[in-house]
């Protein structure tokens, strides 16, 4: 369901942090018996431009490049699935504001 692009990442430093962020998406509750799964560098890896620059010019900054596969829609149909999207939406408002905070406790 996620894939983590990790390949621009200092992991010596920010492994954990990866690490915590994949098992928060792995247990994200999804509707429609839709089972979340987190990969690293599965279906791509995290080489984006703006990802390389923000890490190559900012020390203090983690860019979680996150993806996710179009369980939320039928893309043929050009059909949205609401709730789908709806659960996601609430569960990254507050994931990615805790999974901030718990990086910076660290520092």
């Amino acid at each position: 369901t996620w894939n983590l692009g990790t390949s621009n990442i200092d992991t010596t430093r920010f492994g954990k942090d990866v690490e915590r962020w994949r098992q928060f998406l792995e247990q994200m509750n999804l509707p429609n018996g839709i089972k979340s799964t987190s990969r690293i560098n599965d279906t791509f890896q995290g080489n984006g431009y703006f990802l390389k620059f923000i890490t190559q010019n900012f020390k203090n900054t983690l860019v979680l490049a996150t993806e996710i596969a179009k369980v939320y829609c039928d893309e043929y149909a050009q059909i949205l699935f609401p709730e789908v999207v709806s659960a996601v939406e609430m569960q990254l408002r507050n994931g990615l504001k805790n999974h901030a905070y718990s990086v910076l406790e660290q520092d």
